[in-house]
Parts: C-alpha cells; sequence; structure tokens
C-alpha cells in the first residue's frame, strides 16, 4: 500500500518535519496501511464518516483497527514494546492532526519473559565472530565502536566527524581528519 500523497504531504509540511522523523512516520504508517490493506483516504474518510454519523467511540471501526494493529504487532510480529508504542504513536499523531477523535485503547500488559534480559546482550565471543564473518572495514569499525563505547544504534548513527575530532583532541592538534 502507498501513503495517499496529499495527506502525507500535507501532514509532513504542517508539522514542519525533518528528513528523519518524515521517514519514521512514512515507516509506521505504511506498516499500519498493509496491515488494514487500505490507504489513508479511506482511513480517514472512514473515521470522519463514523464521527457525522455519531457513532460511538467504543463501537467505531477505528478502535478495532488499532487494537489489531497493536496485537498484531506484539503476538504476530513480536515486536518489543518499544517499537510498538513508536508504531501505535505515530499512527495515532496522523490521525489526532487531521482531527480524528480517538477511543481510548489501554496497553497491553507485557509478559515477563518479553523482556531483554541480561543474556540477550552479545558476549565478546559472539562479537568476536562477527567481527571475523564481516569483511567490510566500515562494519568492523563501528561494530568494535559499538561494543567498547556502549553507544546504542542511534547515538552512534548520529555521530559527526566534528565529534570525533573534538573527542580526541588530546590526542592531536588538527581539526582536519584528513590530517588526522
Amino acid at each position: 500500500m502507498k501513503l495517499a500523497k496529499n495527506y502525507f504531504k500535507e501532514f509532513a509540511q504542517e508539522r514542519n518535519l525533518n528528513k528523519k522523523n518524515t521517514l519514521d512516520y512514512s515507516v509506521a504508517l505504511n506498516f499500519y496501511l498493509k496491515f488494514n490493506e487500505m490507504n489513508l483516504e479511506k482511513l480517514i474518510d472512514e473515521s470522519d464518516n463514523e464521527e457525522e454519523e455519531n457513532t460511538r467511540l467504543k463501537r467505531r471501526k477505528i478502535k478495532i483497527k488499532l487494537i489489531n494493529y497493536r496485537n498484531y504487532l506484539y503476538y504476530d510480529k513480536k515486536y518489543s514494546i518499544h517499537t510498538i508504542k513508536f508504531y501505535f504513536m505515530k499512527v495515532k499523531s496522523f490521525y489526532r492532526h487531521f482531527k480524528i477523535e480517538l477511543p481510548y485503547i489501554p496497553f497491553m500488559n507485557l509478559n515477563e519473559d518479553r523482556y531483554e534480559r541480561f543474556s540477550d546482550i552479545s558476549t565478546s565471543q559472539h562479537i568476536e565472530e562477527a567481527l571475523n564473518t564481516i569483511n567490510n572495514l566500515k562494519y568492523k569499525a563501528l561494530i568494535l565502536f559499538m561494543s567498547i563505547s556502549g553507544s546504542a544504534r542511534n547515538e552512534t548513527l548520529s555521530l559527526k566527524i566534528k565529534d570525533f575530532i573534538k573527542a580526541t583532541n588530546e590526542y592531536h592538534t588538527s581539526n582536519n581528519i584528513e590530517t588526522l
């Protein structure tokens, strides 16, 4: 399912979304559209029509769609709680932007075995095995950096060359990556 260009474009422009946020919303909304086998125009129109018909919130299709989507992410896709909240928040924000009244949907209780455990963390042996199977030096450098520094993926991806130069300035006097 493709995003309806006009609704999504309007949404992104009115919210003044940067490139990363536009991509985040696009991914989350496309996933929701595929799950419901509808486009944004149909979803918004369906919700608008139910509001105009004064259908009670607890009986609206949007409630069923959101609950089914949440359950699909948890039970079928087995996504982490953080991913589910992220996708769910993006979808709800989109509806709210177009003034769609949303029903209250309590968040589900999670089983404890779904939480990450200490045993889920990669060991030095896992990291060494990964490094031995990868030929790309860029990926090796990223794996080593993340495992040694403890940086998360998003933190690592947001680093810039100037951050590296600044962090290592006690070992050099250059401000140019080429001379470093």
